[in-house]
């Protein structure tokens, strides 16, 4: 038996919020696969502490590099390798 998670709307608005923010601040070398699981990833992680979407569309750079080092912080080792090839 197949489970399919569904998605739900915050979650693919945190992805849309999400996107340009990682955007900006990627690495030249990044992969596009890297790149969107990054932010896949980063929103299930937003997602599961309650954050909204229009709490991250006023972030500036140094906001975000500082949530994404809060999100390492407790991430797995699978996680901080991903953050590190793309961020």
């Amino acid at each position: 038996m197949v489970i399919i998670k569904e998605e739900t709307s915050r979650y693919k608005e945190l992805v849309q919020t999400l996107t340009p923010l990682v955007q900006a601040n990627v690495k030249p070398k990044a992969s596009p696969k890297g790149i969107i699981d990054l932010i896949n990833r980063f929103a299930a992680v937003l997602e599961q502490w309650d954050f909204a979407p229009k709490e991250l569309r006023g972030l500036d750079k140094r906001a975000f590099i500082d949530l994404i080092r809060s999100w390492q912080a407790e991430a797995s080792a699978q996680d901080i390798a991903l953050i590190k090839s793309v961020i």
